[in-house]
């Protein structure tokens, strides 16, 4: 599968990397699986986490190993 690395944005409780107290927007850096726009993939601390780009939310808090796992789990397991 290819992908393609992208800036994006999403919502959490982060500031510099570090958790905190209030939703922040956060920018990431991270990739587009080919022929898909809805979902991003980024790798924080070795793990690869999967983000719904319209709404800027994580679909799931599971860190996957590969960014293929990430994408086939979310096949899998989440409805599209």
């Amino acid at each position: 599968m290819k992908f393609e690395k992208v800036k994006y944005c999403t919502i959490g409780r982060y500031v510099n990397g570090f958790k905190y107290g209030i939703l922040t927007r956060v920018e990431w850096d991270g990739y587009i699986p080919e022929g898909m726009t809805n979902i991003g993939i980024r790798k924080v601390k070795g793990w690869w986490y999967i983000d719904h780009l319209a709404t800027g939310i994580l679909i799931n808090g599971y860190g996957y190993k590969t960014r293929d796992s990430a994408v086939s789990d979310y096949f899998l397991n989440f409805p599209h």
